[in-house]
């Protein structure tokens, strides 16, 4: 008779497990999942802070305006009145203003802005 290989079974290795605290306490956010957040958060906090949300919207800001598809379309849909003497219509100055426009609004209105984004996400 022939004999066949028999590759070696590894054996299994026990893993004990950690025991639960039987009185945890009431929950608590800082005791929660949710505490590892502080940590990685650019605010060092659980919540954004003021200031983080803050910067957020001025990279969002720069992201858009470097793209350049919001100043086209902007300058596609702006109608500038025609002057009484003849003098020629600055474009960019005029856009320029209705970035800033835009920015201002959107700035105004940022907290439903983000709420929305957060539900619909």
């Amino acid at each position: 008779s022939r004999s066949f290989y028999h590759a070696p079974k590894a054996k299994k290795q026990q893993v004990a497990r950690a025991l639960l605290d039987q009185n945890p306490g009431p929950w608590t956010l800082e005791r929660s999942l949710f505490q590892q957040r502080a940590l990685d958060n650019d605010a060092r906090n659980i919540f954004d802070t003021p200031e983080v949300l803050d910067a957020q919207f001025e990279h969002d800001w720069q992201r858009i305006c470097q793209r350049g598809g919001l100043a086209q379309a902007i300058a596609a849909a702006t109608v500038v009145p025609a002057t009484q003497h003849g003098e020629a219509i600055d474009w960019q100055q005029e856009v320029t203003l209705q970035l800033a426009e835009v920015r201002r609004e959107l700035r105004n209105h940022i907290h439903m802005i983000r709420s929305c984004f957060t539900f619909f996400a």
